[in-house]
């Protein structure tokens, strides 16, 4: 019988490890977890429908194709329908609606997110 090597054994019960990508890192950061926890305090409604409950912090330009991670101003606080609503559209017209910012990250031009009823 061959012997493995303890690091390429299957673990039994247990899932393989998620490797994640370059972009999703900085989600599971705790740094990441206490400023979108300060931000969500500080905007607490949904900035297209004003609903309160199930806040989410959207990028105006994703970090997967260069929007600034912790720039405010590719920032948005939205709830989960409006944002699964926007990321289904988003890429549709995103590098016509941004520039590069000091350090060379996506921001929008400007904010693409309106209050219902308001222009």
């Amino acid at each position: 019988m061959p012997i493995i090597p303890k690091n390429e054994r299957k673990r039994p019960g247990r899932k393989p490890r998620r490797i994640y990508k370059d972009y999703e890192k900085d989600y599971h950061s705790q740094f990441w977890r206490n400023f979108s926890k300060k931000y969500r305090q500080d905007h607490r409604h949904c900035a297209i429908c004003q609903a309160e409950d199930d806040l989410v912090i959207d990028h105006s330009i994703p970090t997967r194709i260069g929007g600034a991670m912790y720039d405010i101003r590719n920032m948005a606080v939205l709830c989960r329908p409006c944002h699964s609503k926007k990321t289904g559209d988003e890429m549709k017209d995103i590098y016509m609606n941004s520039k590069k910012n000091e350090d060379g990250e996506l921001i929008p031009v400007k904010k693409p997110y309106t209050s219902r009823g308001q222009p």
